[in-house]
């Protein structure tokens, strides 16, 4: 997993970019796969200097299969938007595709 990025500071006199890069984070990583167990992925949405971006920039969660997202599209504040994700069946693991923009990543949350 990796390590949280430091907190972001944010200089008035600059006006963020467009979303060029996505830092994502589920808590838990691993959990019960019972349909009602969830996960927040958190989806930290970052400018092309690594500034994060404008309040209300949208972001958007799709679960591969065999899982659900709450809400599917989301608005940042601070740079951040969140999803709760639940897995519908038990089964290897869950992948969670988040855009924003032209960036994109991927998040996998792991059954026990």
């Amino acid at each position: 997993m990796p390590s949280p990025s430091p907190p972001a500071t944010v200089d008035p006199e600059v006006t963020p970019g467009p979303p060029a890069r996505i830092e994502l984070s589920a808590q838990p990583q691993t959990l019960v796969c019972d349909g009602s167990t969830p996960s927040i992925v958190t989806a930290r949405v970052l400018d092309a200097a690594g500034r994060p971006v404008i309040d209300g920039t949208d972001v958007r969660f799709i679960v591969v299969a065999l899982g659900s997202v709450d809400p599917v599209q989301a608005e940042t504040s601070g740079g951040s938007a969140a999803t709760e994700m639940t897995a519908l069946a038990e089964n290897a693991g869950v992948v969670v595709n988040v855009t924003s923009g032209d960036a994109q990543a991927s998040i996998r949350v792991d059954c026990q």
